[in-house]
């Protein structure tokens, strides 16, 4: 009897070890992002990393390539789509063709300034407009965690305390709707690539440029032009995902996938206060380094997100998208305006 006993314990124990029932599989994800690890940047993922890795009791562990040491921004996309990474940061800016849903979203440059509120914006844009969830899992991929950049900062090498001092200067900005306001504004587009930004402004290629603030003080681009014009309320409108290859999260326990999900969502309700600190931070930090820093009246928003102006560019990009078969992309426009608008209304 203690024979077989033991021979069914044996026999146990080899099947287990074999089929793999009982044994927990770890997990080791690699992360792209072109951005380096400091910062506001830095700061979030870095408490989004630990965050999964408690929820799912160190099952999951991210392993992060920093700086573009993997993929650049623009190669990110196909980079989770050929699961040459598990993850990585996209923004949807760079992908015009491939996400064009997604560009609607600049469209509003006015918007919430409270982190929680943008969140809500994404949230629920994603809940009600399911063609962008579905144009991201065309590629492959789903997001997992959703933040934003802080708000637009202009940087300028010569003083700019309203929109008009921007008037026949020569300004950089990444996307095309922003150069069609640049110019209803007055301003000279440049086009510079992103590398080349800081020597073109400080040799008179560029006067000025617009980014996230964040991005524009980590870059220390800000060096090249200490003349800052800001406001809150001008958001970096278009998410960043964090997206996942389908196949890994596939692979996955449901269990594990559960947790993930909820390690996003602690990090993302945490993501409020570090969002309303960099702010401050920042403009403390400019001011002790001699930056001048100016602040956007209701004028200036008004003549940047000028309503008219912005009606034709939505007509335009609800025509292009008609043109490439997307089904009433004028919905699409209606529903982010007013979430967004609902956004706004609840800061007041």
């Amino acid at each position: 009897m203690k024979k077989i006993i033991s021979i069914l314990f044996i026999s146990c124990f080899l099947f287990t070890f074999v089929t793999g029932i009982g044994f927990a599989k770890d997990y080791v994800l690699k992360l792209s992002e072109h951005d380096p690890h400091t910062g506001l940047k830095g700061q979030i993922l870095d408490y989004w990393f630990n965050e999964i890795e408690k929820q799912t009791d160190n099952q999951v562990k991210i392993k992060a390539y920093w700086g573009g040491a993997l993929l650049k921004g623009p190669e990110a996309l196909q980079g989770v789509m050929q699961h040459i990474v598990d993850i990585a940061a996209i923004y949807p800016s760079f992908f015009p063709k491939q996400l064009p849903l997604h560009q609607a979203f600049d469209l509003f440059p006015e918007g919430p300034e409270k982190w929680e509120n943008v969140l809500w914006v994404y949230e629920q844009a994603y809940q009600e407009i399911p063609e962008l969830g579905e144009e991201i899992e065309a590629m492959n991929q789903i997001p997992i965690f959703i933040k934003s950049e802080l708000a637009k900062a202009f940087i300028s090498t010569k003083p700019i305390d309203s929109i008009d001092d921007m008037v026949n200067q020569k300004w950089r900005v990444a996307n095309r709707w922003w150069l069609s306001i640049l110019e209803t504004v007055g301003a000279v587009p440049v086009s510079v690539p992103w590398d080349d930004c800081y020597m073109a402004l400080q040799t008179g290629t560029l006067d000025g440029m617009i980014s996230n603030y964040d991005g524009l003080d980590r870059n220390k681009l800000v060096e090249a032009a200490p003349n800052v014009f800001v406001s809150k309320r001008l958001w970096w409108a278009v998410p960043t995902l964090y997206t996942i290859n389908l196949d890994t999260w596939n692979s996955m326990p449901d269990e594990l996938k559960e947790e993930i999900m909820k390690a996003g969502k602690i990090a993302q309700d945490a993501y409020s206060e570090m969002y309303e600190a960099e702010f401050g931070r920042l403009v403390e930090k400019e001011l002790a380094e001699g930056v001048k820093i100016n602040y956007f009246s209701d004028d200036d928003i008004a003549k940047w997100a000028d309503e008219g102006n912005l009606e034709k560019l939505r007509a335009q990009w609800i025509k292009e998208q008609e043109e490439i078969g997307i089904k009433n992309p004028a919905a699409i426009i209606e529903k982010l305006k007013g979430l967004i608008s609902e956004a706004i209304e609840k800061e007041k």
